[in-house]
């Protein structure tokens, strides 16, 4: 590595890991992000040549939130014990030897991040479905409801069964519209459909309904790829042309 960059390399390391001292306890943060965009951190306490663990309750405040903490302890449960960690209250924990502390700072991380994200993906789900709703009604109102195919199951090249929010038909060729969150989850999965269908010998054309683009960030990308990516609140104009 050349002496220019080496300065900036260490900037970024220290950016995405990081430790602070607070009192008898030792705060690390880690280079894993929560849904919510804060860092997982975790911290550690020594007592007697042991040392506790703990991700101060960061999961939690997540779940809490998105509306989910009552979900937060059936959600903890399997992953928990998949780590073999425990759950003291709303903090995900453990008790370790020195050999084994960087294990257990893992283990707890990826604990707290991975319950976050279960919760977060449900929280998507619901609202996924009220976007579904959304759209449905839109297009509907548009093209009339006998041009409109709710909530179909349709076929890619790979024959693979693929459900999606609707589709119209109103124009040369069939238009697919599939409401998509923000969640990786559901990006993801659209991509992969359309993609499938995108290499039939006949094509229907591909839209992909977000609430808002900017809150996809880069993943914003992977559904262009694929077809054109409109927001629900558009103008009728905007759904009328993409069909």
């Amino acid at each position: 590595m050349s002496d220019d960059l080496k300065p900036s390399v260490a900037s970024i390391v220290n950016a995405l890991l990081s430790s602070e001292k607070i009192g008898d306890e030792t705060i690390v943060r880690l280079p894993i992000i929560m849904p919510s965009g804060s860092s997982v951190t975790v911290r550690i306490v020594e007592n007697k040549g042991a040392f506790y663990v703990g991700d101060l309750g960061l999961a939690y405040r997540e779940a809490d939130s998105l509306g989910f903490a009552h979900s937060f302890t059936s959600s903890a449960k399997s992953i928990v014990e998949r780590h073999n960690i425990e759950r003291r209250k709303v903090e995900l924990c453990v008790r370790t030897s020195r050999e084994e502390l960087y294990r257990a700072i893992c283990d707890v991380g990826m604990a707290s991040w991975q319950v976050s994200d279960v919760l977060a993906g449900r929280a998507e789900e619901h609202a996924t479905v009220e976007l579904n709703e959304t759209v449905i009604d839109r297009l509907e109102r548009l093209f009339g409801k006998d041009k409109v195919e709710t909530e179909p199951t349709v076929f890619g090249q790979s024959r693979n069964p693929w459900s999606v929010t609707a589709v119209v038909h109103a124009g040369r060729r069939p238009t697919i519209f599939q409401a998509v969150g923000k969640h990786a989850q559901s990006i993801y999965r659209t991509n992969t459909a359309f993609h499938d269908l995108s290499i039939l010998d006949e094509p229907p054309n591909l839209v992909s309904v977000v609430r808002d683009k900017t809150e996809l960030g880069n993943r914003l990308g992977l559904l262009s790829q694929m077809g054109r990516v409109i927001e629900s609140e558009a103008n009728d104009a905007v759904y009328l042309n993409a069909a």
